[in-house]
């Protein structure tokens, strides 16, 4: 499967659907730059495997900042930009949904 796509046996992980890879993604990526940060951005429309998790890393003592979205789903890429800041390692916001 790597030799497929370019890439190192260790650089792919199986799961079992997206809601496991959410989970491992958004945890993975919070533990591995806990020296750098504890702060995710996402967005209020997110789906909920990532909400859940977002909800899921604040319990473990991390900071999320969930950003609004307009009348057609859109979140304000300035309000991202403001929401940066230096203790942030992780921003989840989907560009569409099913």
């Amino acid at each position: 499967m790597a030799a497929l796509i370019n890439a190192k046996a260790n650089e792919i992980v199986f799961t079992s659907g997206a809601t496991e890879s959410d989970n491992m993604a958004i945890i993975g990526a919070m533990e591995r730059y806990k020296e750098k940060g504890n702060h995710m951005i996402t967005c209020e429309t997110e789906h909920m495997a990532v909400l859940n998790t977002a909800r899921f890393i604040e319990g473990k003592g991390k900071r999320v900042t969930y950003l609004p979205v307009d009348e057609f789903g859109t979140v304000d890429p300035s309000a991202v930009h403001d929401a940066i800041n230096e203790h942030t390692v992780l921003v989840s916001i989907m560009a569409a949904n099913n």
